[in-house]
């Protein structure tokens, strides 16, 4: 057998103090980037992505991006494509499943 790939655990515990809100707003930009360059997504692309890990909705994402909603819709069926995933629900799930196996895998 191999060796087994060895990995930081990461973990947030607030009241412990071990890591701060900006270390996990480091960590979630990081995990982002990274996905993002696996599946070639756009700046714009990223910058959407990102809005949807902190959970913020496509209308205020529009705002954040200065775009339509229109736009932040085709921004999403982009990501769609790039990803083979068909929901906002799919693309998060993945990009978790990634960051927890540290799978590239575009397979579901």
């Amino acid at each position: 057998m191999g060796e087994m790939e060895e990995r930081e655990v990461w973990s947030f515990d607030p009241v412990a103090g071990h890591r701060s809100p900006s270390d996990l707003v480091k960590l979630l930009s990081t995990i982002v980037f990274s996905y993002s360059q696996m599946f070639r997504l756009s700046p714009q692309e990223r910058r959407l992505l990102a809005c949807a890990v902190r959970g913020v909705p496509d209308k205020c994402a529009a705002d954040e991006l200065g775009c339509t909603r229109n736009t932040v819709g085709t921004y999403w069926k982009r990501i769609y494509a790039k990803t083979g995933k068909r929901s906002q629900k799919d693309v998060l799930a993945h990009l978790l499943r990634v960051l927890a196996c540290g799978s590239h895998a575009k397979s579901p």
